[in-house]
């Protein structure tokens, strides 16, 4: 069976899940947990679950829910500013959410809509799944503080790359294809962009790609010092009419 890289239930609904097996002595049925939280046994629990699994939240082996050392430091936590730098690990930790914020972190996310185009075209998701995903990454980073205005964010965690043993027991997820590898053909026109804490390469094969590569410029552009942005407007006069 192979692994999908994103959780298909929202961090929020993930985290109550943790909670409640918290609640229950860090050891419980499903049955048990879904009865708790007042849900039935049903395929959204299911996802609830296997993103709870996802997010390094809990992990689910023969039926059985216990919570992962990663939420109990976050439960441990001291202070609220310790509390959320352990949630932040916890939202980053679908391999899904790493490559998100790995390539936009410098330069904040695009729009919505073209978040949406950008997970199906650059990271392989599935399209039927591109509006709930992008959903989930939206509400989630800024639920946990990760994501500021003007969809900026807030911090420069470093999430692991690796998918744990945790995360990779009992997922109970569709069967949904995970993230291909793109690669440019002889004849695609490809752009690369390199830069502090960027570097992305996006492949132009429709006019939708020339919106996501045009999100990208514009919050490079925003991030250019006036010095050399005039740089920039020296070393291109415009020509006299």
């Amino acid at each position: 069976m192979k692994i999908i890289t994103y959780p298909v239930a929202s961090f929020v609904n993930a985290l109550d899940l943790a909670k409640t097996v918290d609640s229950l002595g860090d050891n419980c049925a499903h049955t048990t947990c879904a009865t708790k939280m007042g849900k039935k046994m049903s395929g959204g629990f299911k996802d609830i679950i296997a993103s709870a699994v996802k997010y390094g939240m809990i992990k689910n082996k023969g039926g059985i829910l216990s919570l992962t050392s990663a939420f109990k430091e976050y439960k441990l936590s001291y202070t609220p500013e310790e509390g959320k730098e352990h949630l932040i690990k916890l939202f980053l930790s679908p391999q899904l959410f790493q490559e998100i914020y790995a390539k936009y972190n410098s330069v904040g996310l695009p729009s919505p809509d073209v978040l949406e185009k950008a997970l199906v075209r650059e990271f392989g998701v599935p399209d039927k799944f591109a509006t709930r995903t992008s959903t989930y990454f939206l509400n989630g980073a800024k639920y946990v503080g990760l994501l500021g205005e003007h969809n900026n964010f807030t911090s420069k965690t470093q999430p692991t790359t690796d998918v744990t043993s945790e995360q990779k027991e009992g997922t109970d997820m569709p069967h949904t294809p995970g993230l291909p590898q793109h690669e440019s053909k002889p004849n695609d026109y490809s752009v690369q962009i390199v830069g502090p804490g960027i570097d992305t390469k996006l492949i132009l094969t429709e006019e939708s790609d020339f919106l996501i590569l045009n999100a990208i410029l514009n919050k490079v552009k925003s991030k250019l010092t006036p010095e050399k942005k005039g740089k920039i407007k020296d070393e291109n006069p415009q020509s006299p009419a």
